[in-house]
């Protein structure tokens, strides 16, 4: 039985081995078969040591056998992935053919009597090979790059017969061979410059051609030689020709043996190695350093002199572990393997590890150093000083090195102090925030450099801890302070007045608030040692944001100041200057005297200097009293009757009040009373009583003519339309989100609504703009009464109050409005719209109330009537006047009464109502009409108007019948001024022709206005 190693093994079968190891065995013998054979494609490497086998005549492949002398020709071809090959010791005496054809990079073989090597090989990867022969007869291996076009080292040890090797290759690079006893014969026919190393041991080995053109190479060993010349030919006395070298380095050149060899090694050889036993060379050169002192840079330097050795790894003292490499003719590479910085250290140096004997005493000085930072100190006075920190300790290095600073290659940094690590110098010119500097420090051998940018450190605000500041109180801030912190400056918008340093620390500042100042986001800076923080905001409260706050920005009429009180503007007074004047909000007259005027409103509480009033921009009205809230004036002549304007002046401000009030005729008459009706016609004619009867049908059967001419109507009828309409007995059901009532009869509904506010200027501008659209209800009901009361969500601020008050009853009732009662029939309506005007609406020339009326039909209405006509209501007022709408459809009317006074802060002042436009809206199954309306109110901080609104039904019962229903839509809308063409002083045309003019500009403009509120 025979033993075998498989080794690598990557599955259960032999053909996939990778490496096979074969050596001796011992066991029992059995007869394995003769037609065996392996088949090991997946081997790389076999190594086969000689050994002995168990049974020699059993004739197998078996490589361990000594009987084995040589190896198959067909031996590549069932290995074909070997690359590795080694037989050593085994009596193989040749190759044959030399493992032609294939891939092998290594082969080791032998000893063997024979072998073929020529052109006619090919072995592509051969990088190596290695032989040992013992030739029977003189033999020639021939090398070419054809056939080993990759092979670089060759070595043979041969014995017996000559061998010549011809190398015709420039791949080879190393070649070795070793003949002691024989004779090796080495033709170089490619360039020999090629070579890097070359070994010839043996008495009667020839080189060709000569050492001369090996100028390529680093070793050279020529042993167990004879000769007595250098190389192979005679010199006389037997000297090396030495110029050979010049130039080279780190040569090895071996003449160890050669007795013959005579002469001294030159001082040009020193940069090589020698290896000289056995010759008969005499002496060396005196080894010669040019300086023992090395200064090491990051513990590299170079060492000079003549010889030294060809270097190594070498240890010098305690823990001082160093190298030498061969840089030059007289230089060598030192490399410290750990250095300290800056101290001259003493250590032994040596060149070679063979000769300790020759060492000498040394010191190196290491001068790298690395900075590791570098950092900006403020010092007092607003000056900086530069703290560099090192890596290496530069306290320590003084003995040996001097430093030197500077910034930006040309301001020097004075050196103040060296302690440990840190270097800190002072810039002889100044730095400032921000500047960007480049330090530069050198010990004379050495540098390093680190740009920063000046910062401060300190002042710097991190945190305020309080943002409440008022005189007496402290302000806290938190951050870096420095080291001097109690002479710290605080500024307060550049201010350093205003808080001044209390106790603090280095991370906490407290002042003390000694005046007042402007809030809210505030600049604040501090100052120490002459430095100056970042600005940093605080949002601060102070006395004037809180004035700002509670005062919305003193109404917007004056400014605070920094102690929180406000300062108005021209024009306003009050602690947050909402109340502006001169406001004329009402006025009346003398009655028995009509130049006597007394005007009411405001006029400021500043002694009302240069007072003057002027009525209808053209009659002087002189003052005889004056007071915040009173001016009397005397007018120089009776004023005609009508309605008045006025123009005042009160400390060079000026106001005014269009159409104020109405002036009575004064003549013992009721003033104008205008009527629809006259009490006679006068010279035997028809007599008002006749009248009234044809034109009424004798008050449409509900009543009679009295001898004036006036209906006197039968209960819950109505006089104002002669008797026409009756009182409808209806149910109003309150709307619960806004003022907005309606009355459903029959399938027509009528709705009333307030649509907006608007503040007018002098020219019928507009001024500003309330939509009233969201509402807040409180509804309460009693046994015949319902009132709901509204008050309008708005962003004027709590100054200002909208309220509509809505109630109706089932019984009549008389409701007091200024100095007049109004009777309200049962479910007439009253819609009572109170203004707490705030400071947002009140210094203007007047205000508008816009209201929408709309009338809609649910269901046409099977009432048939005939047509009769809807004359102007008439009804006797302040101003002998009535404004009112009419609104009839199908027999149902819807009656709307506009008071022309509304109570201005609690005194009646004119007002005018007005349609602003007037649509019907088609659909598919209704039919709408929307009446735009206008109120007028003059300036007031509290103003009330009072409009009530009736449905009516058309009674029949007593006409003569008709035969079509009323289909028509009728709109009566009467205003109705007595004797108002006759108000003008001067020209009573051109003041009716302003009248109409004003009229339609105010419809335009409020068309303009209220366009988006229109259906």
């Amino acid at each position: 039985m025979f033993c075998f190693l498989f080794v690598g093994v990557y599955s259960q079968t032999l053909s996939q081995a990778e490496r096979i190891s074969f050596t001796g065995g011992n066991g029992d013998i059995i007869q394995p078969s003769p037609t065996l054979v392996f088949s090991f494609p997946e081997v790389t490497t076999i190594n086969i040591i000689s050994g002995t086998a168990s049974n020699v005549n059993l004739n197998i492949f078996f490589l361990n056998d000594p009987t084995i002398t040589n190896i198959p020709a067909d031996f590549s071809d069932h290995l074909p992935s070997l690359l590795n090959f080694k037989a050593i010791g085994c009596p193989i005496t040749t190759v044959s053919p030399f493992f032609n054809n294939s891939m092998l990079r290594n082969v080791e073989v032998g000893p063997l009597t024979h072998l073929t090597i020529d052109p006619t090989l090919n072995l592509p990867n051969l990088d190596e090979v290695i032989l040992t022969i013992n030739l029977a007869a003189p033999e020639a291996f021939i090398f070419t790059q054809k056939s080993f076009p990759k092979l670089r080292n060759v070595y043979i040890d041969a014995t017996g017969s000559p061998l010549t090797v011809n190398i015709n290759s420039t791949m080879i690079q190393n070649l070795g061979f070793n003949n002691r006893f024989g004779t090796i014969n080495l033709v170089i026919e490619s360039s020999p410059s090629l070579i890097n190393s070359l070994i010839l041991n043996g008495f009667d080995s020839t080189v060709t051609p000569s050492l001369d053109q090996f100028i390529g190479l680093d070793s050279l060993r020529v042993s167990y030689s004879s000769m007595s010349t250098f190389p192979f030919v005679t010199y006389p006395p037997g000297e090396i020709p030495w110029t050979l070298f010049d130039n080279k380095i780190q040569l090895m050149l071996d003449i160890t043996g050669n007795i013959g060899i005579t002469g001294a090694v030159p001082q040009s050889f020193c940069p090589n190695k020698i290896y000289m036993d056995g010759t008969s060379i005499t002496s060396v050169p005196d080894i010669v350093f040019e300086s023992t002192d090395l200064i090491t840079i990051d513990r590299v330097s170079v060492a000079r002199g003549h010889p030294m050795g060809w270097g190594g790894i070498f240890l010098g003292g305690s823990n001082i572990y160093y190298s030498l490499e061969m840089i030059a003719y007289d230089a060598y590479r030192f490399t410290l393997g750990t250095a300290i910085y800056g101290i001259k250290t003493p250590f032994t140096m040596m060149t070679d590890s063979n000769y300790p004997e020759y060492s000498y005493s040394f010191t190196y000085l290491e001068v790298k150093f690395s900075l590791a930072t570098v950092n900006v100190v403020q010092v007092p006075n607003g000056l900086y000083q530069l703290q560099l920190i090192h890596v290496e300790n530069i306290e320590d290095s003084l003995l040996s090195l001097d430093y030197s600073i500077s910034i930006n290659d040309t301001i020097p940094c004075s050196i103040s102090s060296i302690v440990g690590t840190t270097i800190t110098c002072t810039p002889t010119s100044t730095l400032s925030v921000g500047q960007q500097v480049n330090v530069f420090n050198s010990n004379n051998y050495w540098n390093a450099s680190m740009t920063v940018i000046v910062t401060n450190l300190y002042p710097n605000i991190t945190l305020p801890t309080t943002t409440n500041a008022q005189i007496g109180g402290q302000l806290t801030f938190q951050g870096t302070f420095g080291p001097n912190v109690n002479s710290a400056i605080i500024y307060i918008n550049g201010d350093d007045s205003i808080c001044i340093i209390g106790g603090s620390m280095s991370s906490v500042l407290i002042c003390n608030v000694v005046s007042n100042f402007v809030g809210g986001l505030t600049n604040v800076t501090i100052s120490v040692d002459g430095f100056t923080s970042t600005p940093f905001f605080v949002n601060y409260t102070t006395p004037q944001t809180e004035c700002l706050q509670l005062t919305n920005n003193c109404t917007n009429h004056g400014n605070c100041d920094i102690n929180g009180q406000c300062q108005c503007n021209n024009g306003y007074y009050s602690n947050d200057c909402s109340i502006g004047y001169p406001v004329l909000s009402s006025g009346t007259y003398d009655k028995q005297d009509n130049k006597l005027i007394s005007l009411f409103g405001n006029f400021g509480p500043y002694n009302q200097a240069n007072v003057s009033v002027l009525v209808n921009s053209t009659l002087d009205c002189v003052v005889t009293y004056k007071s915040q809230y009173n001016i009397n004036c005397t007018l120089g002549s009776n004023p005609t009757a009508g309605l008045v304007s006025f123009q005042i002046q009160v400390d060079n401000l000026n106001g005014s009040a269009k159409d104020l009030f109405y002036i009575h005729l004064n003549n013992g008459t009721n003033g104008g009373t205008t009527t629809t009706s006259s009490t006679t016609g006068g010279g035997g004619g028809e007599t008002a009583q006749e009248k009234c009867q044809r034109k009424t049908s004798n008050c449409y059967g509900h009543g009679k003519c009295d001898v004036n001419g006036v209906c006197q109507c039968e209960l819950n009828y109505q006089p104002l339309d002669n008797c026409l309409t009756k009182i409808i007995n209806n149910t109003i059901q309150p709307n619960n989100t806004s003022p907005t009532p309606a009355f459903n009869i029959d399938g027509v509904t009528f709705l009333f609504e307030v649509v907006a506010i608007q503040e007018i200027g002098i020219d019928n501008e507009l001024i500003f703009e309330l939509l009233t659209n969201k509402w807040n209800s409180n509804i309460t009901n009693s046994s015949d009464t319902t009132i709901a009361v509204y008050n309008l969500n708005h962003t004027l601020g709590n100054t200002t109050i909208i309220t509509s008050t809505i109630s109706f009853s089932s019984k009549p009732r008389d409701i007091p409005f200024g100095s007049q009662v109004l009777h309200i029939n049962p479910i007439q309506l009253n819609c009572r719209i109170m203004s707490l005007v705030g400071d947002t609406l009140q210094s203007y020339q007047h205000y508008e109330l816009s209201l929408k009326q709309r009338s809609t039909i649910i269901k046409q209405s099977s009432l048939i009537v005939k047509d009769i006509p809807i004359d102007s209501l008439t009804f006797d007022q302040m101003s002998s006047s009535l404004q009112y709408l009419r609104v009839i459809k199908d027999n149902i009317q819807f009656t709307g009464r506009f008071i022309d006074y509304v109570l201005s802060d609690g005194r009646e002042a004119f007002s005018r109502t007005y349609v602003i436009n007037q649509t019907s809206v088609q659909g598919s199954d209704d039919k709408q009409s929307n009446i735009l309306l206008g109120i007028g109110m003059p300036q007031c901080q509290s103003c009330v108007l009072d409009p009530d609104f009736s449905p009516l039904i058309v009674d029949k019962s007593n006409d003569s019948g008709c035969d079509s229903q009323s289909n028509t839509w009728r709109i009566i809308v009467g205003v109705v001024v007595g004797g108002v063409a006759l108000l003008a002083i001067s020209a009573a045309s051109v003041f009716f022709y302003r009248k109409k003019w004003s009229h339609q500009r105010q419809e335009i403009s409020m068309n303009s206005r209220l366009r988006s509120m229109r259906e």
